[in-house]
């Protein structure tokens, strides 16, 4: 089972200077992601089944692309795709060292979405 959620903060500008915000953007942002992951498992051996116990934080800066579609004036879809620097950590609640790392991170996703 995973369980978890995540923060994003991030701010566009758009290229075109229309009335509704559609159309190309650059967007950076901080993002903060938090999950928690359990579950057991036997090995073939069939020793003991071991609980795995492992929480997640990941916190991102990052830029992103993208495009905003308009369809039947309330309905957003919006593509995106980039890049940032992440730093993370992971507790190991299974008897081994908790670890810390930094990495490049590949952002993309679709939203969907109603416009006020």
């Amino acid at each position: 089972m995973v369980e978890g959620f995540t923060l994003n903060a991030e701010y566009r500008y758009f290229f075109s200077h229309l009335s509704a915000p559609k159309g190309l953007y650059v967007s950076p942002g901080i993002q903060y992601l938090k999950l928690n992951e359990k579950y057991t498992y036997t090995a073939s051996n069939n020793q003991p089944s071991t609980l795995v116990d492992n929480d997640y934080s990941i916190f991102n800066i990052r830029g992103l692309f993208g495009y905003q579609f308009i369809i039947a004036k309330r309905i957003i879809l919006n593509p995106y795709l980039g890049a940032g620097i992440a730093l993370g950590s992971v507790d190991e609640n299974n008897n081994r060292a908790d670890a810390f790392g930094t990495g490049f991170s590949i952002n993309g996703g679709i939203d969907i979405g109603i416009g006020f």
